[in-house]
């Protein structure tokens, strides 16, 4: 968690500057993907929302306490120009930095704090799942792949939907799991590539259309995931930000960058969306 503070702090100290989510993540110590995902889990926030909002929030307490001009103070948030920064006034307060100046209170209105561990300790408490650590011997799969934001993962359901279309193109597959493998696809960017992928002995052909992908052996944090609601991504979620906002910053272990994938096996049932899905994390001792 010392990590986190650290890019909190950096962020603290550079409101009134341009701020990279390269420059955030190097300050935490990691990858800029990494980061993006754990800052979401922790926060519930993308470090852009987040930043924004901060911003935002200063600047409301400045317009009610400082004779500034608006052209200025938008500047000094960060902002471009005044007309963007009074239109992401508008969109957080619901009115205008004017207006919210001339009633002169921000009681009642939902300001953004400086993230803290009370903070955060409020937004994860009372976990106790612990994952099992083991020595995975590697995979090859094929299947289909698709680039995603985290506000569009809820559709990653019709991804499977497409490779149960085309199962019977597959060769050389083995029928004892399915794979979700998740993988960085930009520096600076929040997006990732997800591919929906079966389980092969061999990669020979490829199927118009298919990538093949195959992971070496490495060390995994193990979660299980009991799905309990027809709405999997919404479960999933919550195991997510679990994982990567409270497991992994708290334990001995830290991630390494390497692609994490979701498993099923027979364990599984997806006509009725119900059974047990493994997370695969690749780790290494702190």
């Amino acid at each position: 968690m010392k990590q986190f503070f650290k890019a909190i702090d950096y962020i603290e100290a550079n409101l009134s500057t341009e701020i990279r989510l390269s420059d955030v993540a190097n300050a935490a110590c990691y990858s800029d993907y990494h980061f993006a995902r754990m800052f979401r889990a922790l926060a519930g926030d993308t470090i852009v929302g987040y930043i924004r909002k901060r911003r935002l929030s200063i600047a409301a307490e400045r317009l009610v306490s400082e004779d500034i001009r608006l052209i200025d103070l938008a500047l000094e948030s960060g902002f471009d120009s005044q007309e963007a920064f009074s239109r992401a006034f508008r969109k957080l307060f619901g009115m205008a930095p004017g207006q919210f100046r001339r009633q002169r209170d921000w009681e009642g209105f939902m300001l953004k704090p400086a993230l803290t561990s009370d903070i955060l300790k409020h937004f994860h408490e009372d976990i106790t799942m612990e994952p099992k650590i083991v020595e995975h011997a590697g995979l090859k799969a094929i299947g289909l792949d698709m680039t995603f934001s985290p506000e569009k993962a809820v559709e990653i359901p019709a991804l499977w939907g497409q490779l149960r279309g085309r199962i019977p193109d597959i060769p050389a597959k083995t029928g004892k799991a399915a794979y979700g493998i998740c993988s960085g696809k930009q520096p600076g960017d929040e997006t990732f590539t997800y591919t929906a992928c079966l389980d092969v002995s061999e990669i020979g052909h490829v199927p118009d259309g298919m990538r093949s992908i195959e992971l070496p052996a490495r060390t995994y944090a193990v979660f299980t995931h009991k799905v309990t609601s027809p709405d999997v991504p919404a479960g999933m979620k919550v195991t997510m930000q679990y994982i990567w906002g409270t497991w992994l910053p708290n334990s001995d272990y830290r991630y390494t960058g390497d692609p994490d994938f979701e498993l099923t096996d027979d364990r599984f049932d997806p006509e009725s969306l119900s059974g047990e899905i493994d997370i695969y994390i690749p780790v290494v001792p702190a």
